[in-house]
Parts: C-alpha cells; sequence; structure tokens
C-alpha cells in the first residue's frame, strides 16, 4: 500500500508539471516509467508515446521510451507496434540487446525461426550473460531440429544461471524429443531437485517410469550430460 502510495503521488506531481510545461518529454517519459511500476500499461504505453510527439522528443528519452514501448507493446500482444518500435531504437543503436532480443521473440512467434535466430546470435554476442537470450536461441535452433546446437546452448545457459526454469525444463524435453530416456530423466529429476513442486517435471518422470525405462543409481547430470 505505501509502494503504491509513493507511485500515486509521483504521479499526480508530473501532472501538475505538464499541465505547466506539456511539452516536457523527460516528463512524459518519468510518467510513463511511474504507470509501468504501477502495473498501469496502458496508461504507461500513452506517456510514453507523447514524450515521442514532443518537440524535443528525440535524443536520449526518445531511445528509452521506444525501448520500454517495446517490451510494453509486446507485454500487451501489440506484435506489429512493438516490431515497429524495436526497428526505431535500432536505428539508432544496431546492437541494443533488448531491440535485437524483441525482435528474435517476434519472428519465433511468427514461426520465422531462421529469422529469429539471426536476431537472437546478434542479441546474444551484444549480452553474451543474457541467460532468457541463450535459451530462447536454443529453443530457436530446436525447433530446425539442430538438436546438437541447441543442446549446446541450453548447457551454456545454465552454466550462466544453474537455477534457470526454463532452460532446466527445455533441456529435458530435447532430450525426450532426441530419444534419449536416461538422460531426460536425469534433466527432469534435476529440475525437481531445484523446484522440488514443478508438476510438468513429476508428470514427465512418471511417464518414462511408466514406458519401464528405469535407471540404476547415478550421479545428477553435470556439465557434460
Amino acid at each position: 500500500m505505501r509502494e503504491q502510495a509513493e507511485h500515486q503521488s509521483g504521479i499526480q506531481e508530473l501532472i501538475r508539471r505538464l499541465r505547466k510545461h506539456p511539452d516536457d518529454y523527460q516528463a512524459w517519459h518519468a510518467l510513463g516509467h511511474e504507470h509501468e511500476e504501477a502495473g498501469r500499461l496502458e496508461l504507461a504505453v500513452k506517456a510514453y508515446e507523447m514524450s515521442l510527439r514532443t518537440p524535443r522528443g528525440w535524443y536520449s528519452y526518445c531511445l528509452c521510451s521506444w525501448h520500454r514501448l517495446g517490451h510494453l507493446y509486446d507485454s500487451l500482444h501489440l506484435p506489429v507496434k512493438a516490431f515497429n518500435a524495436y526497428h526505431r531504437l535500432l536505428a539508432a543503436h544496431p546492437q541494443d540487446p533488448c531491440a535485437l532480443a524483441g525482435l528474435g521473440w517476434i519472428h519465433a512467434e511468427r514461426g520465422e525461426q531462421v529469422r529469429a535466430i539471426s536476431y537472437y546470435t546478434r542479441a546474444l554476442a551484444a549480452d553474451p550473460e543474457n541467460v532468457d537470450v541463450c535459451n530462447n536461441l536454443a529453443l530457436a535452433y530446436e525447433n530446425i531440429r539442430d538438436f546438437d546446437r541447441a543442446l549446446l546452448l541450453y548447457q551454456q545457459a545454465l552454466s550462466l544461471e544453474p537455477r534457470h526454469l526454463h532452460s532446466l525444463w527445455n533441456r529435458g524435453l530435447l532430450y525426450e524429443r532426441m530419444g534419449d530416456q536416461p538422460r531426460a530423466l536425469l534433466a527432469y529429476q534435476t529440475l525437481l531437485d531445484i523446484y522440488p513442486d514443478h508438476p510438468d517435471a513429476k508428470r514427465m518422470l512418471s511417464l518414462i517410469h511408466e514406458r519401464g525405462r528405469f535407471l540404476p543409481a547415478y550421479d545428477r547430470l553435470d556439465s557434460q550430460a
């Protein structure tokens, strides 16, 4: 409640400031940020868009607004607007990892995996420790059935963040697709060691055991799995 009240106070102050100076692009951007922090995504979008319409809407705050708009359009399931926002950002910063990753996501959702791989690869080069991009790039390779490269990337993601839920889960699914039941079992068990209540991993373990593919005693999956 206190945090919500602070956001509301900040919003009201910015609105008063904008009534006096409606072309204050910094105030519009700050208002977008306050709305975003308060979870009012549609209002955040409107404020960021207004910052771009002011006479001084270009330069640093403009690029920040395009950055936030790309993310918010994605969250609001507006892929065309997100696509345009990310491209506007790339026009100014061709190696911006957020814009590259965002475009990778949009192309992946369209089923355009080769384009997705291109953008994700550039995003990972710009931000080599971004575990989410690494995982998404692995999934894109998996979707074109380049399983060996996908597996290497899932392992890379887990070397960056051993508790990364999506990579732990996706690795198990990939072993299933590769027909490697023993490693799939190990992968799901590793996931459950970290997230004991994960319902899908429990279900997959049960299915593997029902197929009669039981393993002897084993060590936990390591980096060579």
